[in-house]
């Protein structure tokens, strides 16, 4: 499966919102987030909002093995988008407001391989065990 992400650009701008992320869950997003790197982004971040932030401001960029991945999977035919990835984020840009998904989908290029129905149930289970983990061990 495949997921966004971002790469440095000249002249670019990333349009998304920024969350807050409780000290306690970091250990778990990095993990959940395996294939990127947490890069802070607070020096070359505008907030269009008359919110003071006073904490680091942080993205996840993918690894480079983590492109190398990609591609050649990719370019065996093996690589695709979970569609309910696909219609989570395009949701997601669309609750911001007017014009945001709109935005979204002229900035953001359309994959160059297939969004197909995915069942990671699997997948769901292991994280689910980790975010308990994680959460236990925050409590104690």
């Amino acid at each position: 499966m495949i997921a966004l992400g971002v790469v440095a650009s000249a002249d670019e701008t990333v349009n998304g919102v920024i969350g807050w992320v409780e000290p306690h869950e970091i250990a778990a997003l990095d993990l959940r987030e395996r294939n990127y790197d947490r890069v802070d982004v607070s020096a070359t971040t505008t907030v269009h909002a008359d919110i003071p932030i006073d904490a680091p401001i942080v993205t996840y960029v993918p690894r480079t093995i983590a492109m190398t991945h990609y591609r050649s999977a990719r370019d065996r035919g093996e690589a695709a988008v979970a569609k309910r990835y696909w219609d989570l984020v395009d949701a997601a840009f669309d609750d911001l407001g007017p014009g945001r998904r709109e935005r979204y989908h002229a900035t953001t290029p359309r994959p160059d391989v297939p969004i197909v129905e995915m069942v990671r149930e699997e997948s769901q289970r292991r994280w689910d065990a980790v975010r308990e983990r994680v959460e236990s061990t925050s409590d104690g």
